[in-house]
C-alpha cells in the first residue's frame, strides 16, 4: 500500500460518532493496509452490548482488514474477548486486536477465544515472553523512539533465541524503568525521546497534556546517549547486547 514502506501500513481511527470513525475508515482505503479501531470514547462504561454495537456499524461494508484497539484506560470502554470472537465469527476482515488494557490473562483470552486472529499486546515488557504466553506481537508508543529494541525482542522470541530476546528486553525495561520514573505521559517522554535522534522534532504535546521542561529533555537526552543508544548501536553493527 504504501511504496516507500515494506511493511503492514495500519491506520488508526476513532472518534465519538460512527460516521465520523465510518469516514476515516474509508479514507485509510488508499492509504493503509489495514485499520485499527478504538472504542467509542466518550460515552464511557457504556454497556458491553452498545460497545459490539458501535463497532458492528462502524465495519459493516468496509472490507478494509481491520483490529480492535482495546485500550480501556484512555477509552473508558473495554473490549471483552467474548465481543471480539463474536465480531470474528461475523466479520472475516477482523484479524487482529491490539490490547493495550494491561491484563495478559484478557490478551490470551483474545487468541483462545479465536485462534486465527493475531494478538498484539500494548506491554513492552512481554515481548520476550511471546512464546510463553501465545501471543503475536507487540504495541508500543512510548517505545516508538527506540523502535529497534521491540522490533529485535520480537524477532528474536519467534526464532527462540531467547538468551538474545531477554538481552534486549532488559535494555528495554531499563528504558521504560526511566520514562515511568520521570512521572511524564508516555506522549512527552516519546517525543524528547524521538527529538534525541531527530533533531528539530517537535516536543510540543496538546493540552490537558504537559510536555517536558529544559531539565527533563536534557535528563532525557543524556540517559538515551548513554544507555540506550549505545546498545542500539551494537544491535546495527550486528553484535549482542
Amino acid at each position: 500500500m504504501c511504496s516507500e514502506w515494506a511493511g503492514t501500513v495500519i491506520a488508526h481511527v476513532g472518534a465519538t460518532a460512527v460516521a465520523d470513525v465510518r469516514a476515516a475508515a474509508r479514507h485509510a482505503v488508499e492509504h493503509a493496509d489495514a485499520v485499527a479501531v478504538i472504542a467509542p470514547y466518550f460515552f464511557a462504561a457504556a454497556p458491553e452490548s452498545g460497545v459490539e454495537q458501535f463497532f458492528r456499524q462502524v465495519m459493516t461494508g468496509i472490507e478494509l482488514p481491520w483490529l480492535v484497539y482495546n485500550f480501556p484506560r484512555h477509552a473508558g470502554n473495554p473490549v471483552s474477548p467474548v465481543v471480539v470472537a463474536r465480531l470474528a465469527g461475523e466479520f472475516p476482515q477482523l484479524v487482529g486486536v491490539m490490547d493495550s488494557g494491561k491484563d495478559l490473562e484478557v490478551t490470551r483470552a483474545y487468541k483462545t477465544g479465536c485462534p486465527r486472529l493475531s494478538v498484539l499486546v500494548g506491554d513492552d515488557r512481554a515481548a520476550a515472553r511471546l512464546a510463553e504466553l501465545g501471543l503475536d506481537g507487540v504495541v508500543t508508543g512510548a517505545g516508538g523512539p527506540v523502535a529497534e529494541l521491540p522490533v529485535t525482542i520480537t524477532a528474536a522470541a519467534r526464532t527462540g533465541d531467547e538468551a538474545s530476546a531477554s538481552n534486549w528486553q532488559r535494555v528495554c525495561d531499563t528504558y521504560s524503568d526511566t520514562r515511568k520514573a520521570m512521572g511524564l505521559s508516555d506522549i512527552a517522554f516519546a517525543k524528547a525521546a524521538a527529538a534525541t535522534r531527530l533533531p528539530g522534532f517537535p516536543l510540543q504535546v496538546r493540552a490537558p497534556l504537559t510536555g517536558v521542561d529544559e531539565q527533563q529533555r536534557t535528563r532525557i537526552e543524556r540517559f538515551l546517549r548513554s544507555e540506550t543508544l549505545p546498545a542500539i548501536d551494537a544491535l546495527h553493527a550486528g553484535t549482542r547486547h
